[in-house]
């Protein structure tokens, strides 16, 4: 049994520990998501909108003010679960709404 301890592990076990570990796991993923935010939710929403971390399962979007918050806010549910799905791992479960001032998809001048 100490002879199998010792074996290598295989590097993609190892990788998961090393993230597990530091608590890396989220902010990998909320950088998934923001890679591929325009396939997620569409390119309308996707320019009016991003995500800004993934905590405990609720995954935090910032949102432009006025008719796009609302907006989001009325699809959080629907968002939350394209998102976990994109995923894959049952991490999102909830998704709120965070308004700001015109972001960086915000080409008004």
């Amino acid at each position: 049994m100490a002879d199998r301890e010792r074996d290598p592990k295989p590097m993609a076990d190892l990788m998961r520990l090393l993230v597990a570990g530091r608590g890396w796991g989220e902010r990998m993923a909320v950088q998934q998501l923001a890679q591929s935010w325009e396939q997620i939710v569409g390119p309308h929403v996707a320019e009016h909108s991003e995500p800004l971390r993934l905590i405990r399962g609720v995954l935090t979007i910032r949102a432009e003010r006025g008719v796009w918050a609302t907006e989001l806010t009325l699809l959080a549910a629907s968002i939350a679960e394209k998102a976990d799905r994109f995923l894959g791992s049952g991490s999102v479960r909830e998704a709120r709404v965070q308004t700001a001032g015109p972001g960086p998809h915000d080409h008004r001048g």
